[in-house]
Formats: structure tokens, sequence, C-alpha cells
């Protein structure tokens, strides 16, 4: 019997590294990438993903029976129904699928998507966790929502938080009158409330892509850096996790997902040495309060007060909390621990 790992991306470099150190070998899925903007490009979309089906197929047909394979691709994987297959093979393989993102869950509610979209994009996901031996999920409270869509509460295990490896040796700069950190994607659909900050009267450190300038005294853009690079880069008191519209809280499809979503930055943040800051009602608050490792706030109008109520013996021992998830983190033990879990 031999393990399989099937990977891309940042995140799910780090949980493949980490499964190929706890035993599992790296298999290449090469699929096929279609092009979709066009309706006379349907045909040859629709050809396209079914002759992807069948190179998933061949890859399955080829693993060993009996094998662990950990499933870590996006959902949406340019495929003709893919939990079809797992379905197939599940009698002789054993499914390990990580969540990344959930779309079922991101885009409830969103009217840019039609009812067909979402119906089979919950078709898909759902029926691949079904179909999956076990389900690592992010934490408690996505776990909620799938038991709530027929998932086997028994097959899931809880991540808790991503973890982020990183050679750079170098932490950031954390000090507690530093400015407060917000790192990744600065979109504006994504992170739209970046233009009220001048509101909160807190200054702010900006690291990342997509940013469109804001005229402001608190604002300062330091620039784009690679995943790797960034912990040994950054300088300030604490790093923001946040996304949707408004300061006042997160709302829209992006914000309410971190309801249910462990944001990659949380990870980013501690593995490099900073506390964090979080929407209260996000999925990740618990994590954050019981560690000891931040503060959460309902609204960005509260971080001033937070702040001006934090004496630098408390500063301090967040940091030394913050310093023991950080080697967690750094030496993949959630992923680990998940993993041994589901075998």
């Amino acid at each position: 019997m031999e393990n399989a790992i099937v990977t891309m991306g940042k995140a799910r470099g780090d949980i493949e590294e980490i499964a190929q150190k706890f035993g599992y070998k790296r298999v290449v899925i090469p699929t096929i990438f279609s092009i979709r903007y066009k309706k006379w490009q349907k045909p040859v979309q629709f050809y396209l993903y079914w002759k992807n089906t069948r190179i998933w197929d061949k890859a399955f047909r080829e693993m060993e029976d009996g094998s662990d394979v950990v499933l870590q691709i996006n959902f949406h994987n340019r495929c003709l129904k893919f939990y079809k297959l797992l379905e197939k093979h599940k009698n002789r393989l054993n499914f390990i699928t990580i969540i990344h993102d959930l779309e079922s869950i991101r885009y409830i509610g969103d009217k840019s998507k039609s009812d067909g979209y979402m119906e089979r994009t919950k078709r898909d996901e759902i029926g691949i966790l079904k179909n999956s031996k076990k389900v690592i999920s992010h934490n408690t409270s996505m776990t909620k929502e799938l038991v709530k869509f027929g998932v086997d509460k028994n097959k899931i295990i809880n991540l808790e938080i991503f973890d982020y490896l990183s050679d750079c040796k170098d932490l950031a700069k954390a000090h507690k009158d530093g400015n407060i950190i917000i790192a990744g994607n600065l979109d504006p659909n994504k992170a739209g409330y970046i233009k009220d900050l001048s509101k909160t009267k807190v200054k702010y450190s900006l690291y990342g892509f997509n940013y469109k300038e804001e005229k402001s005294d608190n604002i300062s853009y330091i620039g784009n850096f690679k995943p790797d690079e960034l912990p040994g880069v950054l300088d300030g008191s604490f790093g923001l996790v946040w996304d949707g519209e408004s300061i006042e809280s997160c709302v829209g499809n992006i914000g309410r997902y971190l309801k249910y979503n462990n944001p990659h930055k949380t990870s980013l943040y501690l593995s490099s040495g900073l506390p964090v800051i979080a929407w209260k009602k996000a999925a990740m608050a618990p994590f954050i309060e019981e560690n000891k490792i931040g503060f959460t706030v309902d609204s960005l109008n509260d971080i001033k007060k937070h702040l001006s109520s934090i004496s630098e013996s408390e500063y301090k021992e967040m940091l030394k909390n913050v310093s023991k998830i950080r080697e967690n983190l750094r030496n993949g033990k959630y992923t680990t621990e998940a993993l041994k879990k589901a075998e």
C-alpha cells in the first residue's frame, strides 16, 4: 500500500511538505485548464472537463488498493461530477479530504451566483465530502455546517488552524506601539473596509497585492512580498484578520465567511511572531481568546480603546503565548495531528 497526496498553492504546499514527512508520496495529476469566458467555448469546455475526469480516473486506477489518498484540490477542479469518481473508487482507496474553501458556504445569498450554480456547487462539494473516508474541516463552526449538509460528523476532524511553514529565520518586529498590520489580498472587492480606516484613528501598515491607493495619513503601504519573505519584513503591533466592505462588522459574503473558515493570514501573523486582532464573531475568535494571542472586536472602531487598555507586560505575555503557537505552526503540528487522526 502506498499513500498519496494531491496538491497546489502555498497553504496546499505546506500540507504537502508535512504529509511527505509523514510518509505520503506526491502525485501530479496533469489536468487541462480551459477558457470559460465566451458562450461559443462551452462545447470545448465540456470536452476538456470530460477529459480531465478521465485523467483523474486513470490516476486513481493506478493507485494501489488500500492506499490513503489526501485530496486538497479546489473542489471546482475542472472535472465533470468529480464526486462520482470518489464514489467509484472509495471501496479500494481511502480518501482523506482537506477543506481549503467551500463555495457552497462562501456564496450563500450571493445574488451574482445563479440558483443553478449554487445547486451544482453544493452537490459537487458535499458529494466529495460524503464519499471521503475522513474530512479535515477548518474548525467546529465549519463542521456544524457540514453536518447540516448531511456529512457524517464521525468522519470529520477539526484542524483548528492552518500551519505556516517558513525557512525565514527572521521574525516580525513586534512592538506594542507599532502600526496594525494588514497583509494579503488588498483588493477592494475583498478588503473594501480599507477605504474607511481613517475613521478608526489607528495607524496601519499594509502588505500585499491588488492595493488601490487610499489617501490617508494613517495608512502606509509597504509593498508586496513572497509568502516566505513576509515574516522577516512585517513591522507592527498586531496583525488584523478582517474582510468585507465595512469597518463596523464583517459583512457581505466575504466578510460573513469568516464565521466558518480559518484565514491563512492568521497563520501568517502568528508564524511571524505577531499577536492578532480578529472579528469577535469569526470562527477563529475562540482559538485567539483561549490561547491569549491577541483580542477580538465587534468593530474596527473598538481597536483604539483595546490598544490603550493593554499594558506593556500584558503585550509581552501575548508575545510569549504567540511564540508557543508559532513553533507549532512552523513545525506543522496541526496538520500532522489531523493526519494521525485521519489514519
